[in-house]
């Protein structure tokens, strides 16, 4: 997501096109991935790589669902946003990131989601520590990314790609819980995770001790 690449092409008008084309729906379906988070508490979405805006406007319809943060490194992407997207869904913030940072405070939001966009990374681990941070505890995370052995016309190479397994073990290794593969999608893994509940791990802690 760091790539030099990205930040110079993005705002090409075919790129653009493209990733405001609702038929990408086709592939992955917000229903999909509505099936696999449920109702956002609290109701602050985060759309990490928003791009266009496409999926951001999408979440707005999940149950729950407040506030929207679209975020991207690409100066010309969040210029987009705010001119033809922010002002048709007010509801939707774009939002300017570092590489590996998500400008939002500790315990902020309820989902954060990243679409196609996990082979861009440079650092997964980094990142996904980063989302472990802003979420309240109870919040939820999704990764959508391609699967390494299904061929499809569109996405990177399969070197570049990753497996659903790897993906589960770096959303768990930054310290999630009840990590899996929903499933569900032809080209594509779908990656969910909890964030645990402190305050309900501390009061289970304290009782045991009271037994004992």
């Amino acid at each position: 997501m760091d790539s030099e690449y990205y930040r110079k092409h993005w705002a090409s008008p075919e790129r653009i096109r493209r990733m405001a084309d609702p038929k990408r729906f086709e592939e992955i379906p917000p229903s999909r991935i509505l099936a696999a988070v449920g109702t956002i508490h609290p109701g602050i979405v985060v759309d990490v790589g928003a791009g266009a805006g496409l999926y951001s406007t999408a979440f707005l319809n999940f149950p729950g669902a407040e506030r929207v943060y679209a975020c991207d490194i690409s100066e010309a992407a969040v210029h987009y946003l705010q001119h033809e997207v922010a002002p048709a869904y007010p509801e939707v913030y774009p939002l300017h990131m570092e590489p590996l940072t998500i400008p939002l405070e500790d315990e902020a939001a309820g989902l954060v989601c990243f679409l196609n966009l996990h082979h861009e990374i440079s650092d997964p681990p980094a990142m996904l520590c980063d989302a472990f941070r802003i979420l309240a505890p109870g919040g939820k995370i999704c990764i959508v990314d391609w699967k390494r052995s299904a061929l499809s016309v569109s996405g990177p190479p399969p070197a570049h790609r990753f497996t659903g397994d790897e993906v589960i073990r770096q959303v768990s290794g930054a310290g999630f819980t009840q990590v899996r593969d929903a499933g569900g999608l032809a080209y594509h893994f779908l990656v969910t995770g909890v964030k645990p509940e402190a305050e309900a791990d501390e009061e289970a802690d304290e009782e045991a001790d009271e037994e004992e």
